[in-house]
């Protein structure tokens, strides 16, 4: 049996010497190569951020670009415009349409978006009418616009029954060209369940990490979104077939509750309601009851009635991402907050965000 250490001995000093260099040498290459590897890794996997837009006009503020600009934001998703089914006159028409040329921030890429109800699929008869009816409405939008968007997001919470008309919506909005690329937005019920809901046949998609709580019952916590209600869709999933970006919650609201019973959503700006011990009483941290009639941003309520006012915060925010990185295989393509507006930023500035995409851009 042959010693190492014997070996060494009979090493003369110039092949010791030699032998040093050309392991120090390989080991620098490797190590260097590792290093290379590994940055450029970290440079396809970083995700690039973003928000969603969804006022019907589009007017940035101050503290709006200037979030944009601390968050190195390189996306933008623009609503456009809705689609809803009229009964009268049994057709699809659009609504709440963006009526302005928008000022886009340079450097930012844009993404128009277009939200479709579900009911538009279940009355709808011609797929293709319809499909080629939006296309001639979205291109007459945008072609006053100072940037030439490639990609069309398409909104749609589409159910069993209207999977195979949607499908085929999304395959004819591909043949009609005005885009590119065609993305989707996937809810979290979705992307569990694959098999029973199928994948739609679009280029990407945006998984919508919140709305995942029972709104119209009293004793929900919180139906925005819940670390532990997020996560229960993301336990033993299998890789989706589509590349995807996510979209968290920043948004906040109010629910009101008329004799045992949901009324009503009211989107909040303005909180100075809550203070007001006249016309309400806080209940616990999050509700309360209405005292005396009262307005609510232009909504009347009564005595008795409750609100509930939901929220995510940054501490849920942020363990809502460590549950998406995770339970994620390949990473995500893009890191979106929905949805960009002043009220938001208030609550959650540049900083808390940018720990949010942090924790997503972990290893």
């Amino acid at each position: 049996m042959i010693k190492e250490d014997t070996i060494f001995r009979k090493t003369s000093e110039r092949e010791r010497s030699n032998a040093t260099f050309r392991f120090l040498g390989r080991g620098f290459v490797l190590w260097s190569f590792a290093f290379l590897l590994s940055a450029c890794a970290k440079s396809k996997t970083a995700p690039k951020t973003g928000f969603y837009y969804w006022k019907t006009q589009f007017e940035l503020t101050a503290p709006e670009r200037n979030v944009l600009d601390s968050l190195n934001a390189q996306l933008l998703y623009v609503r456009i415009f809705d689609v809803d089914w009229d009964f009268n006159r049994g057709e699809a028409i659009p609504k709440g349409t963006q009526s302005n040329i928008p000022d886009f921030p340079p450097g930012v890429d844009v993404v128009p978006a277009i939200y479709v109800t579900n009911r538009t699929f279940l009355q709808t008869k011609q797929v293709d009418s319809l499909a080629q009816k939006i296309s001639d409405y979205s291109r007459r939008i945008i072609k006053d616009w100072t940037v030439r968007p490639s990609k069309l997001q398409l909104d749609v919470d589409w159910t069993a029954g209207t999977k195979d008309k949607y499908f085929e919506f999304i395959r004819n909005m591909k043949a009609m060209g005005v885009f590119d690329k065609i993305s989707v937005t996937i809810r979290l019920h979705q992307y569990k369940y694959p098999k029973q809901t199928g994948i739609p046949p679009a280029d990407e998609g945006v998984l919508m990490c919140y709305n995942t709580g029972k709104i119209t019952d009293w004793h929900t916590q919180n139906s925005i979104a819940t670390p532990k209600e997020v996560n229960k869709y993301l336990q033993n999933t299998k890789t989706y077939p589509l590349e995807l970006g996510i979209a968290l919650p920043i948004f906040s609201w109010t629910v009101i509750f008329r004799d045992s019973s949901f009324y009503k959503i009211v989107s909040d700006g303005d909180l100075s309601w809550q203070k007001d011990s006249v016309h309400y009483r806080q209940l616990s941290p999050t509700r309360y009851v209405v005292t005396s009639n009262t307005f609510l941003k232009g909504h009347y309520l009564y005595e008795g009635d409750l609100l509930r006012y939901e929220m995510v915060r940054e501490e849920d925010l942020l363990t809502i991402a460590q549950f998406l990185r995770q339970s994620s295989g390949k990473g995500y393509k893009d890191v979106l907050f929905y949805h960009l507006a002043e009220e938001n930023l208030k609550r959650l500035g540049a900083n808390k965000l940018q720990a949010v995409v942090d924790e997503l851009g972990h290893e």
